[in-house]
Parts: structure tokens; sequence; C-alpha cells
């Protein structure tokens, strides 16, 4: 496992500073390019311990997107068998396994606002389809 249950902040902290950057780009890039009101909401394929999703929902936040949702997805275990055999075997199968409620802890002590992020937990044929497609439309509760 990538990482010490024990102290994902570190990770967080080290982290935080060179993706808030790329990502306070990217936001601004966008509103130069289009309305407010016309950005959609956030999604994010492998949670891990939240971090990222906690930048980029800090970071939307400073430009005050309020409408804006963030939906995070992982399975929590891992990276599946059949990674040997990806990128010259640049991983492992369960490289970033991690824990669902663990990362929901992080994401507490950040102080996200739970009626905007949403934690989805499964593979993403199970849960990024369109049953699951048109009840986020409308509202999602992740718990």
């Amino acid at each position: 496992m990538l990482g010490n249950p024990d102290r994902p902040i570190i990770i967080y902290l080290k982290l935080t500073p060179m993706l808030e950057r790329e990502y306070i780009k990217a936001v601004r890039w966008i509103l130069e390019h289009d309305d407010r009101e016309a950005i959609g909401d956030y999604l994010e394929f492998g949670v891990f311990y939240g971090s990222s999703l906690t930048c980029m929902y800090r970071v939307i936040e400073s430009f005050g997107l309020d409408n804006v949702r963030f939906f995070g997805f992982d399975s929590f275990e891992g990276l599946p068998k059949t990674t040997i055999y990806d990128d010259q075997r640049s991983w492992r199968p369960e490289q970033f396994k991690s824990n669902f409620r663990y990362a929901q802890k992080n994401l507490n002590e950040q102080g996200i606002n739970w009626n905007r992020v949403f934690l989805v937990k499964g593979c993403f044929s199970d849960t990024l389809n369109d049953d699951h497609n048109d009840s986020w439309r409308h509202s999602y509760r992740s718990r």
C-alpha cells in the first residue's frame, strides 16, 4: 500500500501546493472560456485518501462556484490484478488500496460539505452507468 494509513495528512500536505496551483489554473481557464453557470459537476476516479478531491473542493469554493457537486469514485480495493500487464509493469495489483471509511474520515477532517460531496464505492462498470446517472442528475446521497 502506498503511504501510511495512520499518516495520510502528510501526503495531503506535500501534494496540496503543487496540485492546488494546477487546479487553480484549470478553473481559471474554464472561467475565461465559459459562463460560471455552465460549469458542471466534478468527477474524480480513484479517491484513495481523498486529498486531491479535497484540494479541488477548496479551489472550487474559493472561486465561489457553489453549484458544483463532487463525485469521488473508487473501489477502494486498489489496482486490479490485470495491472501487471500495463505500462511495462510500472504498477502492481492492489497498489493504492485504501479504505472507504478512512477516506470519509479524512474528508470530514478537512471540513468538506457532504451536501455537495459524494463518495461512490465500487467498480466503474457497476456505479457509473445509466441507472445511476439518472438519479444523480437530480440529487444523490452517498450516506
